[in-house]
This record gives structure tokens, C-alpha cells and sequence, in this order.
């Protein structure tokens, strides 16, 4: 368990804790969601279906990242705290598999389940050690229920009325209300455990992009075109890992380790959630395109993949760009304007000339470029710092 600080009147945890082995087996559920979010996006057939798969994940990342910030400040090492983390872990499993049909019969099982997971939440933050902490989830407890009771009510009327996902909005405005209204005021942060935590939720995203390259492949004749593409799908995802994990999350855990205790809640909440789910939800979406990209590689009437290729990804750069503004790290210009430039290529969907392959090789191209710059930028960075002896 994470040792209580005090400095004077504000409490902060122990920043050597890591991130538990059960935190990492709890989070294999998350490969599973995500698995079925993206496959939501890919059976989209209108922007309103691609917008409701996004606000399932909303709501699922809510509470997915309220257990992450569970574990950041109880700890797993106690065998109760461990049953009710494996209950929790049934419900999150339970709304995976509920997810393909949760604007039907799977919205009743889903809703159950998020409530059951809520509730689990609530009941293990009053263990927490810190006294702010187990205020802060008072106060966050029935903006929560709500949430959750919004979702259960939208799964019962899903039977009887196609309107009820309104209903799902709903949980999401509460959410966002949530998210703003608390800002993480209060909450104590152990950073270094923190910043891991999630951090390993985006390495698990982006293994959900390489896993819909195999998807994509799996019933397809192996020849130089489709091994291209894989190439060229595997290339993208490196190039999002390394905009994400080159320095920025050090960089980030630096910034939290330096701001007070209230500003680094507050920069949970903002960096760590709200940046953050953009972030994945551009990842999620572009894992629908490569995965559509790749199936129906030699379909060239099929251009759904490029608006979810090219959209995802300037959807996970300006999550980027948001997320480096927040935490001061780095140049965000160059995000936003390789981000600009992904739609911008969109402008060259549906062009006979522009295949899958052409497609995919400008978005890596797009991608290598930006991190080229953004090396330049650190280079020249160092160049004119002035050396030790220089003062």
C-alpha cells in the first residue's frame, strides 16, 4: 500500500510505488474492450453510429480510468481489496462482451454491469488511506450512480425505443459534468505509478492496432501487396508509439512530480482523462481503418477505411497536442499540423489513382515527417542550451 505524506495541511502518496501485477492482469479486460469498441466503429454505417461507439467508450474509459485511480490510491496487496478488484473485473468483462449489441439486447446486461462496477468503485475509494481522497469520491459518488443509472435505463428501454440512446448521452454529459466540476480537486496522486498506469493503457490501445492488422489478414491470400500493407499498418503504429513514448511521458511524469499536490490532481483529470480519451478514441478509430484497409485491400470501392485511417489519427494527435500543451512539455504545433494535414489527404479519397497502398504510404509518410521535425526540434533545443561551465 502507498505511504501517507503529509505536507502541511495536504496529503500526497508515496511516489515509488509501481504499477501491481494485478493492475496489469486487471487491465487485460481492457484489450478486450477495446477489441469490441473498434468493431463497433467498423460495423458503423453512419457518422451516428461511429458517435455512439465513441460515447460507449466515454463511458466505459469513466470508470476504466476510475479504477486506475483506485489502485493509485489503495493499493492491491490486501486479499479483500483483491476479491472486489475481480468483481470488477467481471463487470468490466461482461460489458465488453455486451458491447456489439448495446443499442439492443446487450443494453440491459451492459447497464447492469456498469452499475455493478460503479458501486464496487465507490465502496473500495472509502478504504483509501487519504482522508481528501475518500472526500473527493463523496462528491464524485452521485454524479456516478447517475451515470450508471442513465446507462441501465437506456438498455431497459432499448427493447421498446430506438431513442433511448439518448439516454447514453445523457451518462455522458453527467460524466463530462463530473470530470469538470471535480477537476480531481482533492484526489492524492501518486505520480510515478500514475503515469505508468496509463501509459501502459496506451501501449494496450495501440496492441488492440496490431491486433486488427492480423484481424485484417486472417482470411486473405498472403502475396507482396498484403505483406506491404501490414508493413506499412505496423509502420503507423510505431510512429504513434513514438510520438507518445519517446519522451513525452517522461517529460509529463517530470511536470506532475514538480506541480503542487491540488494542481497535480487537476492535471490528472485533464491530462490523464480528458486528454487521454481523445487520444484513444482516435487510436480505437484508426485501428478500424487499418483493419478495414487491410480486408478489403484489393475492394478498391471501399473507402470507409481512409475517414476512419486519416480521421483517427488526427483525432490521436490533437489528443497529443492537448495532452503536451497541459503538461508543458514540447511543441504542439507540429501535432496539430500533421493533423490538419491527415484530413487534408481525405480531400484524395475516392481518386482511382489512390488505392489502399498510396493511402496508407502518404499517412506513414505524414507521420515519419512529424517525428523527423520534432527530433530536429529537440536537437537544436539542446544545441543552444548552454553548457555547465558557460555561467
Amino acid at each position: 500500500m502507498h505511504r501517507l505524506q503529509h505536507r502541511g495541511n495536504s496529503e500526497t502518496a508515496d511516489t515509488e510505488a509501481k504499477v501491481s501485477h494485478l493492475e496489469l492482469f486487471f487491465d487485460l479486460v481492457f484489450v478486450f474492450t477495446i477489441t469490441q469498441v473498434t468493431h463497433l466503429v467498423i460495423d458503423a454505417h453512419s457518422i451516428l453510429d461511429v458517435f455512439k461507439a465513441i460515447m460507449v467508450l466515454t463511458v466505459i474509459w469513466w470508470m476504466f480510468g476510475g479504477y486506475a485511480w483506485l489502485a493509485n490510491n489503495i493499493g492491491t496487496d490486501r486479499i479483500f481489496i483483491r476479491m472486489l478488484m475481480f468483481c470488477g473485473m467481471a463487470g468490466f468483462l461482461i460489458m465488453a462482451i455486451s458491447i456489439p449489441s448495446i443499442f439492443g439486447a446487450g443494453g440491459v446486461p451492459f447497464g447492469i454491469a456498469f452499475l455493478l462496477v460503479t458501486v464496487i468503485h465507490i465502496l473500495m475509494f472509502r478504504h483509501s488511506p487519504y482522508v481528501t481522497s475518500i472526500k473527493a469520491i463523496t462528491y464524485l459518488a452521485p454524479f456516478n450512480l447517475s451515470a450508471a443509472l442513465l446507462v441501465l435505463a437506456s438498455g431497459i428501454l432499448n427493447i421498446w425505443y430506438a431513442w433511448s440512446w439518448w439516454l447514453t448521452v445523457g451518462a455522458v454529459l453527467v460524466i463530462l459534468t463530473a470530470s469538470f466540476a471535480n477537476r480531481g480537486d482533492n484526489f492524492v496522486i501518486n505520480t510515478r505509478h500514475f503515469v505508468e498506469r496509463h501509459s501502459l493503457i496506451v501501449l494496450i490501445a495501440l496492441g488492440e492496432t496490431i491486433l486488427s492488422i492480423g484481424l485484417g489478414s486472417s482470411y486473405l491470400n498472403f502475396n507482396f501487396t498484403l505483406y506491404v500493407s501490414m508493413i506499412l499498418g505496423l509502420a503507423i503504429v510505431i510512429t504513434l508509439w513514438w510520438s507518445y513514448f519517446d519522451k513525452d511521458t517522461i517529460q509529463a511524469e517530470d511536470h506532475m512530480l514538480q506541480a503542487s499536490p491540488e494542481n497535480r490532481s487537476r492535471l490528472a483529470m485533464l491530462a490523464y482523462w480528458h486528454a487521454h480519451l481523445i487520444m484513444i478514441s482516435g487510436i480505437v478509430i484508426s485501428a478500424a481503418g487499418i483493419e478495414v484497409a487491410i480486408k478489403h485491400l484489393n475492394d478498391e470501392s471501399v473507402h470507409s477505411y481512409s475517414w476512419y485511417l486519416n480521421g483517427g489519427i488526427a483525432l490521436y494527435l490533437v489528443g497529443t497536442a492537448l495532452f503536451r500543451r497541459l503538461v508543458r512539455i514540447g511543441s504542439a504545433g507540429t501535432r496539430l499540423g500533421s493533423a490538419a494535414l491527415s484530413l487534408f489527404i481525405l480531400m484524395f479519397n475516392g481518386f482511382s489513382w489512390v488505392g489502399t497502398l498510396p493511402m496508407m504510404t502518404i499517412q506513414t509518410l505524414v507521420l515519419i515527417g512529424m517525428i523527423v521535425v520534432e527530433q530536429r526540434k529537440k536537437g537544436e533545443g539542446r544545441d543552444c542550451q548552454p553548457s555547465p561551465s558557460s555561467s
